[in-house]
């Protein structure tokens, strides 16, 4: 005989307000990152006046924002999950996309809105350019650090006899060199 289990029901209301409380959290979230993105210009705007556009001081405040909204970016990811499971969905579909709104909202502001206000409100180009090209650049070495190094790292730790790898093998590099007991 095949039992069949009534799924408990949640009450509309009360899942109406879990996803108000939701979209308020999403709401503040994305207000502080509106908030350190300010912080950001009106740093960056003092280290141009003070040490020049093309110093390596005046790119502190860009690379300092761009680590901030990289790692802003991914631990926001796992608070969005938190809250959309807190909603409650019946369904899938209806959690991927109140998961999708929340993140691209989220996702624009924490990282295009800085492109967006220097370019369209305050036309300061020579801000966006700096902005553009240190963003890139160390967006780029994070992608080559969390897809090159970490991976191999991890290898690495799992595998006892990692010097004798291919790489190893294949650049003709002795083991002697990486053991631990020299």
């Amino acid at each position: 005989m095949i039992k069949t289990n009534d799924q408990p029901i949640t009450d509309p209301f009360k899942q109406k307000l879990r996803i108000l409380a939701s979209y308020c959290a999403t709401a503040l979230c994305c207000y502080a990152s509106y908030l350190i993105m300010e912080y950001y210009y009106s740093w960056e705007k003092y280290a141009y006046a003070e040490y020049g556009i093309n110093s390596y001081t005046a790119m502190l405040p860009g690379i300092v924002y761009t680590v901030i909204v990289i790692i802003t970016s991914q631990k926001y990811r796992q608070f969005a999950r938190k809250l959309t499971n807190f909603e409650n969905h019946r369904t899938e579909s209806s959690f991927q996309k109140n998961l999708l709104v929340k993140l691209l909202v989220f996702e624009f502001i924490n990282n295009f809105l800085v492109l967006y206000l220097l370019a369209f409100i305050y036309e300061d180009l020579e801000m966006l350019r700096s902005t553009v090209i240190t963003t890139m650049t160390i967006s780029q070495v994070f992608v080559e650090i969390f897809e090159g190094v970490v991976p191999f790292a991890f290898y690495k730790s799992r595998t006892k006899d990692w010097p004798n790898c291919y790489l190893f093998s294949k650049f003709n590099l002795n083991s002697q060199y990486f053991s631990k007991n020299k």
